[in-house]
């Protein structure tokens, strides 16, 4: 389930728009989980934002710059938060 319009989902993957190019500014979305094997944890093959400024929110941690999240337990009703600034 998505809210917002910066990102697209491809079964368990999501990205921002536009991917594998830049992504736009003022972007936001949020990923509700919906489904997921028990123990499956986050992994973040392709992570690249605008440091300090365009974060990934899940868990209340914020990703940002070349470290995104991998290795986090992920379960059902989790929501993961997508923003660009201006």
């Amino acid at each position: 389930m998505t809210a917002g319009s910066g990102c697209t989902t491809n079964g368990a993957c999501f990205q921002s728009l536009n991917y594998p190019n830049n992504y736009g500014s003022g972007e936001s979305c949020s990923i509700t989980v919906q489904s997921v094997s028990e123990g499956e944890t986050l992994f973040s093959p392709a992570f690249n934002t605008e440091s300090g400024f365009d974060k990934l929110i899940f868990k209340g941690v914020a990703y940002d710059g070349t470290s995104g999240p991998s290795g986090v337990a992920v379960v059902v009703n989790d929501v993961f938060t997508w923003s660009s600034d201006e």
